[in-house]
């Protein structure tokens, strides 16, 4: 799977068939961005007109004094601008508190961190799963029966197959605790069995020689231990529902799985439409109406998106915050976080492409010629005599021609930049 596909940045676009028409990149949506004004009305902000701002927040001294003063000089100055100290005196405000907090890199150093483990929902959760370990490990080390109550409610299966090692395990570590820990349970066991009844009513028939009644509570008393004996051998066979249960737990598993699939599945297409729409966009502007053929076209496209994908995914921090976001299960911050990624690298992209295809600037006379004729970037010079295979650079020579001048004559993009011609 391609590195781009796989951080669910864009697929390969190029869909169309090569042919000998003509393609331009057409606008798809409008932009959005549009920062809105902030309205200005006067006698908001302190000075005249205005109400004084927290001493906090203040000028200093001199600096209210001296802008008074100019703006007592130039009323068509203060029209204009009549909001201008209240703007001064937050910007200093904000800078100066900026600062006691480290600084703009240290905020946006934390805001990376705190991105990378789910933003502050995730932190709470994080804190909330802490401090429930914190309270199991002090309840381990004390010995809280609450723990007991807790497993066998959340987890019952998983109690019932540990309580039996644990008891083993307890027998290896001080027998003498062992023997006390199952004591009670064990006389309980034996009395609701009916074997503490047996053994009294044996003791009475033996105090009375009833040699009949002695046989038949011998013979009782006997069966219950073959049984225990074969009950336990039992318990260390294999599980008979051993396999039910990991067939059920691989099907959940598999279900899951599905679910994320079909999750980055549908981040993936809003992002393509997105990334391919404000791709063509860019083109289009670029391309300043020059129209190309669509084998170019495309050849184009995929050299875009390839480059996109590298620029985004080895990004800092990218992969990491991109897992974290992905893993909130929020389709919109998802699409959101992706193609804003893209976006800011996009612009780069496509100039340093269109560069490689002779394309960057004003439209060139010769280089769009040779363009719109099906050729690649024409840089660096021309060799003579066929090149080995790893020489030749695909991303510029049609494979196909490659093959089919194997036995006469050809030409082919290098690696290197040049063209070689035999």
């Amino acid at each position: 799977m391609p590195e781009g596909e796989e951080l669910g940045l864009i697929e390969d676009g190029s869909g169309a068939e090569e042919s000998g028409g003509e393609e331009t990149f057409a606008e798809t949506e409008t932009e959005e961005e549009s920062p809105g004004a902030e309205s200005e009305t006067p006698g908001e902000e302190g000075g005249p007109g205005g109400e004084e701002p927290p001493p906090s927040r203040a000028l200093p001294t001199e600096l209210r004094k001296a802008f008074r003063e100019f703006i007592a000089g130039n009323p068509e100055f203060a029209k204009r601008f009549p909001r201008l100290e209240r703007q001064l005196t937050d910007a200093m405000f904000k800078t100066s508190e900026l600062g006691k907090l480290g600084g703009l890199q240290q905020l946006r150093s934390a805001a990376e961190v705190l991105e990378n483990h789910g933003g502050p929902e995730g932190i709470r959760e994080m804190a909330e799963e802490v401090e429930a370990s914190r309270m199991m490990e002090e309840g381990f080390q004390q010995g809280d029966p609450v723990l007991i109550d807790t497993w066998a409610q959340e987890y019952p299966d998983g109690f019932k197959m540990l309580v039996g090692p644990a008891l083993e395990k307890l027998a290896t570590l001080d027998l003498a605790a062992h023997d006390r820990a199952i004591s009670s349970p064990m006389y309980q066991t034996l009395d609701r069995c009916g074997v503490i009844g047996t053994v009294n009513d044996l003791e009475a028939a033996i105090a009375g020689e009833r040699y009949e009644d002695i046989a038949k509570h011998f013979g009782a008393l006997k069966n219950f231990l073959m049984e225990l004996r074969n009950f336990a051998s039992k318990a260390k066979a294999p599980d008979p529902l051993k396999a039910d249960r990991d067939k059920l737990a691989q099907e959940r598993e598999e279900m899951q799985t599905e679910r994320v699939r079909g999750f980055y599945g549908h981040v993936r297409t809003d992002v393509n439409t997105q990334v391919m729409a404000y791709t063509n966009r860019l083109l289009r502007q670029e391309l300043a109406g020059r129209k190309l053929r669509v084998d170019t076209a495309n050849r184009l496209r995929k050299q875009v998106n390839e480059d996109l994908a590298a620029a985004v995914n080895t990004a800092p921090g990218y992969a990491d915050r991109y897992k974290a976001v992905m893993g909130q299960g929020d389709h919109g911050r998802a699409v959101g976080f992706i193609v804003a990624a893209a976006r800011q690298k996009l612009p780069q992209v496509i100039k340093r492409v269109l560069r490689d295809f002779n394309l960057g600037g004003k439209p060139g006379v010769t280089g769009m010629r040779r363009v719109a004729a099906g050729g690649g970037p024409r840089t660096g010079t021309t060799v003579a005599g066929r090149p080995k295979t790893a020489d030749v650079d695909f991303t510029k020579t049609d494979k196909a021609t490659w093959l089919g001048s194997l036995q006469g004559h050809g030409e082919a993009w290098l690696k290197n930049g040049k063209k070689a011609r035999w």
